[in-house]
């Protein structure tokens, strides 16, 4: 069995906890279920054991089928993973995993014990349990863009692909900019503050409100506000080195909108799509930009254009 995962990007400023969008860029996991002892070949070796999130996501359906069922099927399970998101970067790696890992166990108890398969809202719920908050979770299974709450009180999770006009954020280029340095989540989450101002809660309110308008309205003059933030960047770009002076260069090259991606240290730019000329100029302007970086201050970036993935994760058996 094969499973493809999207990369994530969540928060998308205003939208924290809240929003997750699928990216472009891939998880793919082959599984074989005939090997002569447990195995995890593709990622970095501390993580080919069972500690692996792939694994954690396989775990967690089994558990609700048999306490005991993994370690029936462990020692025939070998996992392959070929992965282009970047570890630690604020694009939904260990997301991308879990999915893979809770639909891979979906689908092997629907096949071999006749179970009837979990809905992708109770995979996202499983998740979520594993994650901590479902915007990435709920991208990399749905696709496209995605908008979540938990309901602590019922144990509920609502996750849902928001059904905007696609064909208008084609109108818009999406850029990441990857550091080659680390931003840990549970770290970017310690930082961020107990307790709010109501003014800033206010604040985040209306600017999430203004996104969706702009979006649903398709008013592009209305991205430039509707990406601004109160209740996490400004704590976390602290995290992420040379912040202001990239975003500044960005906004000076022509984007329209800013964010950083999860909680870093990944950040995204978003541009109008006026033309091709002015598209191929915006990376090589920042790529330009990041070069000089290298040597001045030691740090390597690399200028990424994406498009929004609108399918979700895939399975091919």
């Amino acid at each position: 069995m094969k499973i493809i995962v999207p990369a994530t990007t969540s928060n998308i400023a205003s939208g924290f906890d809240v929003l997750g969008i699928a990216l472009d860029i891939f998880l793919e996991v082959e599984f074989f279920v005939d090997s002569n002892k447990f195995k995890i070949e593709g990622c970095p070796y501390e993580y080919c054991n069972e500690e692996n999130f792939i694994v954690k996501g396989i775990k967690k359906v089994f558990n609700l089928y048999s306490p005991d069922y993994w370690s029936k099927v462990k020692d025939k399970l070998y996992i392959n993973i070929k992965s282009d998101i970047p570890i630690a970067r604020g694009l939904g790696s260990s997301a991308s995993c879990i999915a893979a890992g809770l639909i891979f166990a979906n689908e092997y108890l629907y096949y071999n014990e006749k179970i009837e398969k979990l809905s992708l809202n109770n995979l996202i719920k499983l998740g979520t349990e594993l994650e901590g908050h479902p915007d990435n979770i709920s991208a990399a299974i749905l696709g496209g863009v995605t908008s979540s709450c938990i309901d602590k009180e019922n144990g509920k999770i609502y996750s849902q692909k928001i059904l905007f006009d696609y064909d208008f954020l084609e109108n818009f280029n999406f850029y990441l900019f990857i550091p080659d340095f680390e931003v840990k989540t549970e770290h970017a989450r310690k930082i961020l503050p107990k307790n709010i101002e109501f003014n800033d809660a206010v604040f985040n309110l209306s600017r999430l409100a203004i996104l969706f308008t702009a979006i649903i309205n398709k008013d592009e003059d209305l991205f430039p506000i509707a990406f601004e933030d109160r209740l996490h960047q400004v704590y976390r770009k602290n995290l992420i080195k040379n912040y202001d002076h990239v975003i500044l260069k960005a906004k000076e090259n022509g984007a329209i909108a800013t964010f950083i991606s999860v909680s870093g240290s990944t950040l995204v730019a978003i541009t109008k799509n006026n033309n091709q000329n002015n598209n191929s100029n915006f990376e090589e302007k920042m790529q330009d930009f990041f070069d000089s970086f290298k040597e001045n201050h030691k740090t390597c970036w690399q200028v990424k254009k994406v498009k929004i993935y609108n399918e979700g994760a895939k399975v091919f058996l």
